[in-house]
């Protein structure tokens, strides 16, 4: 009988061997196919947020999905192919940081994270083009201009001249933002040169005309066919954004599809509609006190107001002459229009409060948020007018016909309001292009900048979530409808 060998004592037999080999290939397989397997289902990925903003900007960077094997490889970050940072060791493969984009040259740089085991993955953030404003643009030696920028180089001072002297220097804020004022000097009356630049090698420009006969009241924002004629009359010349608005001028827009949007010095702001004219009669405004007033006249057509920082002068109060009557500011927002044919003026008051006065009657009559008024010259009523969305504003008011908005928040003027307009980029219709956009200032407040503004599509005053929802349901549409872009 066979003597039975111990298990104490290893088995020399070759073919033991052969079998040990092979069972030990195939856990090696085995295990290779796991790893890849796993790497499959849990693929490499970096992420960028904001994925766009000035250079020298801090981002936050996060990796997941790194070192499926759990081998100890450590994940690092690098800008156009520059190391800039690593994982920490308490979290060596996947980790979210802070780090800065240094990189100050305009357009997309690659921001990668990758390991030593050719894990990798890239996204990009685009450095934006820096913007100035200068305002006003025009005025005698002496003259108080207020400069904004936005998107200029982090960490990097912003140098303003005047006539190629400088004047001052600003260090942006995280996001890129400055503001500064400068005194024009004593110079003979002509056209000179306002600027800022860095040392990144940006530069932004405008002409300022010194001149004691310049009155500069408003600032054009956003132009789709608007014209003026100075003086209220001659001839009628077409603006662009930034263009001055003086004392005694008259805007217009003619025809559907043209708009027009102008800020005065205290951040209040009027949105012509098509088909609109209007006349900037008189405005004064002390910046100290803020203190001020104004008379601005409608002529015709469709025009949205919304109340800055100037409080109410006791003696002049601030109003808005109409064709029927006037209206008495108190810091409010509202959209009005005039029936030609019947002589109504129609208004929606979003918020606020204001005294009506009809040019029959002479009475003021005091009406607060939310409400919707017909004003004629003999009195005012309120009527119930059709209102698709149930928010309050009258669709041939409301800026978003179908997107319940009362307070009508329209952050870039656009004529579009923010619950219905994600179109982020202007380009016509809702692409994955907003996506990027708003995922750029996904978690900032609506006063971060002009972007996060418009990207706070629900009014809550912060970009999230709820925003992208919005977004995402807009998908491939174009913005509104509204009443002011017909």
């Amino acid at each position: 009988m066979p003597s039975h060998k111990s298990l104490d004592h290893p088995v020399h037999d070759p073919n033991a061997r052969t079998l040990r080999s092979l069972c030990g290939a195939a856990t090696t397989a085995a295990a290779l196919a796991f790893a890849l397997f796993v790497g499959s289902a849990d693929a490499q990925t970096v992420s960028v947020s904001p994925a766009s903003g000035p250079g020298n900007m801090v981002v936050t960077v996060t990796a997941s999905g790194f070192d499926a094997g759990n081998v100890g490889y450590n994940t690092g970050f690098y800008v156009d192919d520059a190391f800039r940072a690593r994982c920490p060791d308490d979290s060596r493969a996947n980790c979210s940081i802070q780090m800065q984009i240094t990189a100050a040259a305009s357009g997309p740089h690659n921001v990668r994270a990758s390991n030593s085991a050719n894990e990798t993955d890239t996204k990009t953030f685009t450095v934006a083009v820096p913007t100035a404003r200068f305002f006003p643009t025009c005025g005698p030696p002496g003259t108080q201009v207020q400069v904004t920028g936005e998107q200029w180089t982090v960490d990097n001072y912003a140098s303003i001249a005047f006539n190629f002297s400088p004047v001052s220097s600003k260090l942006p804020d995280a996001t890129g933002r400055f503001t500064d004022s400068f005194t024009i000097p004593a110079l003979p009356d002509g056209t000179y040169i306002a600027m800022v630049s860095n040392s990144a090698g940006f530069a932004v420009g405008q002409t300022f005309d010194v001149t004691a006969s310049c009155t500069t009241i408003a600032q054009v924002i956003e132009s789709t066919g608007m014209e003026v004629q100075h003086g209220g009359t001659g001839p009628w010349f077409p603006v662009s954004p930034g263009d001055p608005l003086r004392k005694s001028d008259t805007v217009r827009t003619q025809g559907n599809g043209q708009h027009g949007q102008m800020e005065f010095p205290d951040g209040s702001s009027v949105g012509l509609s098509g088909d609109t004219t209007y006349r900037l009669d008189d405005y004064h405004y002390n910046p100290g006190t803020e203190e001020g007033s104004f008379t601005l006249r409608m002529i015709q057509g469709f025009f949205v107001y919304v109340s800055g920082l100037m409080q109410k002068d006791p003696v002049d109060p601030p109003k808005v002459d109409l064709p029927v009557g006037s209206i008495g500011i108190r810091g409010t927002g509202f959209a009005s229009r005039f029936d030609q044919t019947t002589q109504t003026q129609e208004l929606y008051l979003a918020h606020g409060t204001i005294d009506v006065t009809p040019s029959g009657t002479g009475v003021p009559l005091t009406f607060n948020a939310p409400v919707t008024l017909a004003i004629t010259a003999s009195g005012v009523t309120t009527p119930s007018l059709p209102d698709a969305d149930a928010d309050g504003a009258p669709d041939d008011l409301d800026n978003c016909v179908n997107a319940a908005n009362p307070g009508q928040l329209d952050a870039n003027g656009d004529g579009y309001g923010n619950a219905c307009d994600p179109d982020l980029n202007n380009s016509g219709t809702v692409t994955t292009a907003d996506f990027g956009i708003l995922r750029a200032v996904l978690g900032q407040s609506a006063t971060a900048s002009a972007t996060a503004a418009a990207a706070d599509l629900n009014g809550s005053g912060t970009v999230t979530t709820a925003d992208f929802a919005i977004l995402r349901g807009r998908l491939g549409q174009p913005p509104g409808p509204s009443a002011l872009r017909p």
